[in-house]
């Protein structure tokens, strides 16, 4: 009997000891499938390219592959709903701008989701820059130009927004200088534009890639950029906070998400991967040439924080300018 019950117990510690070496490789082995990356952008879009990049530089990280799958429509919103309803095992990935993530919170009657609560942030990939600009024959040729021409227009005048993004820019421009102005609602930034030449808005806040190649070809006079320090690109445009606005920054965020319940493991291993990823000089080269720079956080924690971060920015803005959520 004695020796049959010490058969059993070196049965079951044989046992035990299998299950932890499996549950190890298990943990090592992941990803050992393709991981499907959803991009709430167009095909061929700016945002399709960073997508593709991170989902590139993964690949070489994990040799896995990365499946990039356009889910686009509703301001991401399709993208989003996508991520939510997957299983939240680690091989559904969201990369997206924050400003639909989270702007969809508020910008939206019933969006269906919680960015912070119903959502797992993994990393943070990039801020973006935005630009204020004013058609070519604009009698602002500055900040404070412009300030002063709103301030004595007193709601008068007009500005274009095609994005959920550009339209928290400008309230936050406006709000910060204590002016008014009348918003005109685009479907494109392309069509904003056109306008902003032919004097039927008065200023634009629009992506700093697509600003300064229009400020290239003259339909365009770029007045100051967004972020905290002049860009590499173009050292010539003086900073918001130079031109004649202190403190203002406006640097939409980009991060990846997995579904809210994927194991801890995993999402630091994510974290991990991507952040290496944003440290590294081929990536603060190509986010560079595309007007973005690297946003690097230490942890998940941090990650989750700087979500936080625009999620209240989101809400004080659209609360402070009177933005009624839409659909």
């Amino acid at each position: 009997m004695r020796m049959l019950q010490n058969l059993t117990r070196l049965a079951a510690a044989a046992a035990l000891a299998l299950l932890g070496t499996l549950g190890a490789q298990a943990q090592v082995a992941y990803p050992n499938r393709p991981v499907r990356v959803i991009c709430g952008y167009p095909a061929g879009g700016g945002g399709d390219v960073l997508v593709r990049y991170y989902a590139a530089q993964l690949e070489k990280v994990t040799g896995q592959k990365f499946v990039v799958e356009n889910k686009v429509g509703a301001n991401g919103k399709i993208g989003t709903d996508a991520l939510i309803s997957a299983r939240p095992d680690g091989y559904t990935l969201l990369m997206h701008g924050t400003a639909a993530v989270v702007g969809n919170t508020f910008l939206m009657k019933n969006p269906g989701y919680d960015a912070v609560r119903d959502l797992q942030t993994v990393a943070t990939l990039m801020e973006a820059t935005f630009v204020l600009t004013v058609g070519p024959n604009s009698k602002a040729g500055s900040v404070k130009e412009l300030i002063a021409m709103l301030k004595a227009a007193n709601g008068s005048m007009k500005y274009g927004t095609a994005t959920g993004v550009t339209l928290v820019a400008s309230e936050k421009f406006l709000i910060e200088t204590g002016t008014k102005a009348t918003r005109i609602n685009y479907k494109g930034t392309v069509d904003a534009a056109r306008e902003l030449v032919g004097n039927q808005i008065d200023f634009l806040i629009s992506d700093a890639t697509f600003s300064i190649a229009q400020a290239k070809q003259g339909r365009m006079k770029l007045l100051g950029v967004t972020t905290k320090a002049r860009l590499p690109s173009a050292p010539d445009i003086p900073t918001m906070s130079e031109a004649g606005v202190p403190g203002y920054i406006f640097t939409p965020k980009w991060a990846a998400w997995f579904p809210k319940g994927t194991p801890a493991d995993i999402v630091q291993k994510m974290n991990t991967w991507l952040s290496t990823i944003a440290a590294t000089e081929e990536t603060k080269k190509f986010l560079t040439d595309n007007a973005a720079t690297p946003l690097l956080t230490k942890s998940v924690a941090e990650a989750e924080a700087v979500v936080k971060g625009d999620f209240e920015l989101w809400r004080k803005v659209t609360t402070e300018a009177k933005i009624e959520p839409q659909g």
